[in-house]
């Protein structure tokens, strides 16, 4: 993450001078995005690379995304394939929502943590068990389930 702000610094003229082109406003809601857009990307890229055999196939592979059209895996299911099914991609776009929410609360200066703490007794439990429920039932556990083989097993 050290090149991440080495890169960072060096690149600041350039994005201050793409701002006030754009006519971005500093510290507004337009630049937070296009800034954190930009770190996902930047670490999507690494990962690419990290998890490549070597770092010409990493490269490869970051190159065939903007060179080979495949556009055609977002209508025939074929993302499915790759391991998880409908249900468990409606999981993960429910958890987004709620992690997007919950760090946009926090954009506004909203602290999630205190207002949960100062709720009431039955609404704070309900939260609680509400969360916990929430991991049992759509958690990947039971048959055939590998702690091992989770995302951290293969480095």
């Amino acid at each position: 993450h050290g090149v991440y702000q080495i890169v960072g610094e060096v690149l600041r003229p350039i994005k201050q001078l793409l701002s006030r082109k754009l006519h971005m406003q500093e510290h507004s809601c337009c630049q937070a995005v296009c800034q954190q857009g930009c770190t996902f990307i930047l670490v999507m890229l690494a990962w690419i690379i990290f998890r490549a055999d070597s770092l010409g196939t990493g490269l490869a592979m970051i190159r065939s995304i903007f060179t080979v059209p495949n556009l055609w895996i977002l209508t025939n299911d074929a993302l499915f394939s790759l391991g998880l099914g409908w249900k468990e991609c409606m999981v993960l776009v429910i958890c987004l929502l709620v992690l997007l929410s919950a760090g946009f609360l926090q954009e506004k200066g909203i602290a999630i943590r205190e207002k949960i703490l100062c709720a009431p007794l039955a609404a704070r439990w309900s939260v609680y068990i509400g969360a916990i429920l929430f991991v049992m039932l759509f958690g990947t556990y039971g048959y055939g389930f590998d702690a091992q083989a989770f995302i951290y097993g293969g480095f």
